[in-house]
């Protein structure tokens, strides 16, 4: 096993050793930072550690003393996201989820599946609760490991209230999200309009109409808590920004409280009541997608509207096709002298599509439907 792990850890930039000390930990996990350092006489422990939780294939804790310990995630879930998150960032097709694969990435995405089912095997399933029933994510990156953990023994439920800024790993995420929703287990997600147009028209219809999720969206200001629930029994609650109102940082707790998360729970609840299904706010979507690149054909080329349709599509997880800096400088400069995109930060092309709509012209727009049918 550790020929294969080796051959799959060439492939992503780690050593040998970095392989040795990954099964090592998966093994044993949980296994103290002494035990391992006793285990592994090496003067680059520290960097391979870091390279195994920022992958990410473990993750770390502390135990009842206060003393650090690491442990592996659910190995065919790592390995799935890894070769997901490969596939997508070399991307440059105009659909990223169906980027068509080569011989190299085929293979690649095989000796994931392959090498990741093989490890179960070892895998000793470790509960980010831990001994005690409250456990403080100390980054964005643990939050997002403890998180992944914890929908892994979702067996009924996940509930979700979220908005921006969202955690890092969200291949790892979505993966054991999948899974769930495939088994069976129901998750229901509150958000509001920014994760709309920021993960796309065409994603969002996906996790809606193919995936699963019950989406639901709500205006920002109406969220005062940031929060997961699994199964009425574990809640994931992220930290308040204390400098900005109504904001979140992404750290947070995962508490093991059925009190605590039945309160939460009710918060959803009423939440859910206020707010809009998904599929009226991507029919909304859909006409003002529509209406940007009929605009867009009367300034843009065919591959400036085709760059524009990804844009909106697939939003921040949208690739330029293979062109020109100068090509798509122009192409950036015409979209906003033409109102079709604005600038962006949030966004890796530093744009966005040029939205500027609100939840009340959704209403109205579902109101007028309503009559004209």
């Amino acid at each position: 096993m550790q020929k294969a792990v080796s051959r799959l850890f060439s492939q992503i930039d780690l050593t040998q050793k970095a392989a040795k000390l990954y099964l090592y930990i998966l093994s044993n996990s949980p296994v103290s930072e002494t035990q391992l350092r006793n285990h592994f006489h090496d003067t680059k422990f520290n960097l391979y550690i870091q390279q195994l939780i920022s992958i990410p294939l473990i993750t770390f804790d502390l135990d009842k003393n206060r003393n650090t310990i690491y442990y592996a995630l659910k190995p065919d879930t790592a390995l799935k996201a890894i070769s997901d998150q490969r596939l997508w960032s070399r991307s440059t097709s105009t659909d990223p989820p169906k980027t068509p694969r080569n011989k190299d990435s085929e293979q690649f995405v095989a000796m994931c599946d392959e090498v990741g089912h093989k490890l179960l095997a070892q895998y000793k399933r470790r509960s980010a609760i831990g001994i005690n029933s409250i456990r403080i994510a100390r980054n964005s990156s643990q939050l997002a490991t403890f998180l992944c953990e914890t929908i892994s023994i979702a067996t009924s439920e996940i509930f979700a209230v979220s908005y921006p800024p969202l955690l890092p790993k969200i291949a790892l995420i979505w993966n054991e999200l999948q899974m769930k929703i495939q088994a069976g287990i129901r998750y229901k997600r509150i958000v509001d309009l920014w994760e709309m147009y920021y993960h796309g028209y065409e994603i969002k219809r996906r996790d809606v109409m193919e995936a699963g999720v019950e989406l639901c969206i709500i205006e920002r200001e109406k969220i005062n808590s940031k929060f997961y629930i699994i199964d009425d029994n574990h809640l994931i609650l992220f930290n308040p920004d204390m400098s900005r109102p109504r904001g979140f940082i992404l750290e947070g707790q995962v508490i093991k409280n059925k009190a605590l998360s039945k309160k939460f729970r009710e918060d959803f609840n009423e939440l859910f009541l206020d707010s809009f299904p998904a599929t009226i706010v991507l029919d909304y979507m859909a006409f003002i997608r529509d209406d940007l690149l009929k605009r867009a054909m009367k300034v843009l080329d065919d591959t400036g509207v085709t760059w524009l349709k990804t844009l909106i599509d697939y939003g921040n997880f949208a690739e330029w096709p293979e062109l020109p800096q100068t090509k798509k400088d122009i192409i950036v400069e015409i979209a906003l002298k033409n109102n079709l995109v604005r600038e962006d930060p949030d966004f890796k092309m530093g744009v966005s599509p040029n939205y500027s709509w609100v939840l009340d012209d959704i209403k109205e727009y579902q109101k007028a439907t309503q009559m004209s049918n």
